[in-house]
């Protein structure tokens, strides 16, 4: 929050809101990779993809 009370535009409360942030601010950037059976990894999901899905 800054000095007035009010949320900051930079500072995410949530994971949503850090997700969301990052999307826009890292779009091609990796933001998961799922194991399938905990061994096997899928193509790694950027934030963009996420953010689509959501």
């Amino acid at each position: 929050m800054t000095q007035s009370g009010e949320k900051s535009l930079t500072t995410p409360s949530t994971v949503i809101e850090l997700l969301c942030l990052r999307a826009q601010q890292t779009p091609d950037s990796h933001a998961y990779t799922f194991l399938i059976d905990g061994k096997k990894e899928t193509p790694p999901l950027t934030y963009a993809e996420l953010d689509q899905q959501a």
